[in-house]
């Protein structure tokens, strides 16, 4: 996707119907279709998936924060919406997507948000994006997301909020950042005051959505509250 470039049209909104909704929002320079097989797999366990793009490289974290409001108004979900939503809005963010929903939820405390899940979330900050911030063709690449992400500072959540990082890296990139990492994000920097539940996960960044595993522990968040955990005899709970 050239920077700039208009998002694809997204799937039609979903009508709630009753049944629980859960956002799709995907990280930096990525296109809606990144989260498509994440999508899918919640509509099989029963809720309405709303799969949203946006503009990530060409407006700032307020800018884009003014964006999702007015898809989430378009799909009858927004602030404000009358009639309101008639059931809990879920969240679930790739990286920069996550950024964004936690951005959103805090400026609006009263939406009626159930639970919100982040894959690979830089909360601390992004310290590859601070490293790399004076390389030329920076701003161009990453747009002004990329120099918020580099120097972050988010309320603490009044929702119950689950993030899963990835340990596992295939990038150089890693050689740029302290401690275990997933290639882009190091593990400390997802977690974030508040959170309900982290979960660490063998997963590269660019891939992590894509993880069976990673999709049945969005969907036990999103029902529970809590990730999936083993017992000591070895049995899921």
């Amino acid at each position: 996707m050239r920077v700039g470039a208009p998002e694809p049209a997204d799937e039609p909104a979903p009508v709630q119907g009753g049944r629980e909704t859960v956002v799709l929002l995907h990280g930096l320079g990525r296109t809606r279709h990144s989260m498509s097989g994440l999508g899918r797999a919640l509509e099989r366990d029963g809720y309405a998936v709303l799969n949203l793009g946006y503009p990530s490289r060409s407006g700032d974290l307020p800018e884009l924060v003014a964006h999702l409001e007015e898809r989430l108004a378009e799909a009858g979900l927004g602030p404000g919406s009358e009639p309101p939503p008639r059931a809990p809005v879920h969240f679930v963010g790739h990286s920069a997507g996550g950024i964004l929903a936690r951005a959103f939820l805090t400026a609006h405390p009263g939406y009626p948000v159930g639970h919100v899940v982040q894959l690979a979330p830089p909360n601390g900050g992004s310290s590859l994006a601070a490293e790399l911030s004076d390389v030329p063709l920076f701003d161009r690449i990453f747009g002004p997301l990329g120099d918020a992400l580099a120097d972050l500072s988010l309320a603490a959540p009044h929702y119950p909020l689950g993030v899963i990082a990835g340990d596992h890296s295939i990038y150089l990139t890693s050689l740029l950042i302290d401690g275990e990492d997933d290639g882009i994000v190091a593990v400390e920097e997802t977690y974030a005051d508040g959170l309900a539940d982290h979960l660490v996960v063998p997963h590269t960044h660019t891939f992590i959505m894509h993880s069976r595993e990673v999709r049945r522990q969005v969907a036990c968040f999103l029902r529970t509250g809590a990730f999936a955990r083993e017992d000591p005899s070895g049995a899921a709970r």
